[in-house]
């Protein structure tokens, strides 16, 4: 038998196997987000055309296919990590679980020679027992895994075992870095916000591509390049690389169309006015350099200046976004609250009329803002929590 006839005879099983586990059945994936995030998260995979099954603090399920899985990568803004959820049994010991591990088909799902990276979490789970049950997943791809060629050069694969309601559920990382990597922000400057956090904010704050948008502290211009990007429909994650592209079961051909339909659609400018402003020359260049990577910076008008010497602003009203730099500007006065009032007051005196949208790391500055009925929302960033507040502003 020659070569070829003998690889080609060990592939057509392997392939009639991904076909029949993988391509053709209605998969559970989960996306993380975010806490705070999830309502906006699931409107968006619904607008994707996506069916949100349900939603817990800092994710939201859906059903779909293999190419569901990619569209939600490349797609959404909001979503940091997209998990298949591989495994979800009742909880009866650890010999039922390593019998039902045992059934997966992980030549269709990864294919041999990776390394894995396997998390477990639940309660009442001490590190030994963490540890034991990361050995059963690891045991149950260990046979594939000798069988392969050898290791190969993609990095580590990330499962994530977890218990929760007398139940276990195995999922595969299917983005390999945060989704909120795109690729653009390699100067970070100061007081970096999240790109999907950015992201948030601006569906929360109503944001729309046909009206203006001001960050008159811009940073290192996160919410004003992700704004540029929704303005002109390009998909967040098109200029990067994510884990599903390793696997056995990646379709090449299916991922080369997807990237072409969304190059396809991109609009060739933003419709509406983006505006920048920062005090600090560091913050402003990290912000033209950036909006370059992502290839938005036509689409910015970027500049040096204090927002506090900013005059009113003139034509159609629009958005106002505002992520103060927690700390640094506080000195300007006596006390926080005195601050964030300052800022309330030059927001209604250069913004008449617009909408406004503002961070604040306690609940009680949102009310030193004083921007009449507004609404906040609670975020995390870093670790911390963070207040939204949104509002319409009247003049003064």
């Amino acid at each position: 038998m020659l070569v070829s006839q003998a690889v080609d005879s060990r592939a057509k099983p392997l392939l009639r196997r991904i076909k029949r586990h993988v391509w053709a059945p209605t998969h559970t994936f989960v996306a993380a987000t975010g806490r705070g995030a999830e309502g906006v998260l699931g409107e968006e995979l619904s607008a994707l055309g996506l069916v949100a099954a349900s939603a817990e603090p800092g994710a939201v399920e859906f059903e779909g296919r293999l190419t569901d899985l990619y569209r939600c990568n490349l797609e959404s803004r909001l979503a940091e990590r997209i998990w298949w959820r591989l495994l979800d049994c009742r909880d009866r010991g650890s010999g039922h679980l390593a019998s039902r591990l045992a059934e997966l088909p992980w030549e269709a799902l990864l294919g041999p020679g990776f390394d894995l990276e396997v998390s477990v979490t639940g309660p009442g789970l001490d590190q030994a027992a963490r540890q034991r049950l990361a050995a059963l997943v690891q045991k149950s791809y260990a046979a594939l895994r000798g069988a392969g060629p050898g290791p190969t050069e993609a990095p580590p694969q990330r499962l994530l075992l977890r218990r929760a309601e007398r139940r276990w559920r195995l999922g595969l990382d299917s983005s390999g870095e945060r989704l909120h990597r795109r690729g653009y922000r390699l100067d970070a400057a100061r007081a970096p916000l999240r790109e999907t956090l950015g992201a948030a904010v601006l569906t929360l704050a109503g944001y729309g591509p046909l009206r203006p948008l001001w960050d008159p502290m811009c940073g290192s211009g996160t919410l004003l390049i992700e704004a540029a990007q929704v303005a002109r429909d390009m998909a967040p994650g098109r200029g990067r690389a994510f884990a599903f592209q390793t696997w056995a079961n990646f379709r090449e051909a299916t991922w080369r169309h997807l990237i072409k339909r969304a190059g396809d659609r991109v609009r060739p400018a933003c419709p509406a006015p983006i505006v920048g402003l920062d005090r600090h020359p560091a913050a402003v260049r990290a912000t033209q350099d950036n909006a370059r990577r992502a290839g938005v910076a036509a689409d910015l008008r970027v500049g040096r200046g204090d927002f506090f010497d900013l005059e009113p602003i003139g034509g159609p009203p629009g958005l106002v976004v505002v992520n103060p730099p927690y700390g640094q500007r506080l000195r300007l006065t006596k006390s926080p609250a005195g601050f964030y009032g300052l800022l309330g007051r030059h927001l209604r005196r250069c913004f008449p009329g617009w909408r406004a949208a503002v961070l604040v790391p306690a609940l009680e500055l949102a009310g030193a803002l004083a921007l009449g009925s507004a609404a906040s929302h609670v975020l995390k960033s870093g670790g911390r929590r963070i207040f939204l507040v949104t509002a319409d502003l009247d003049r003064d």
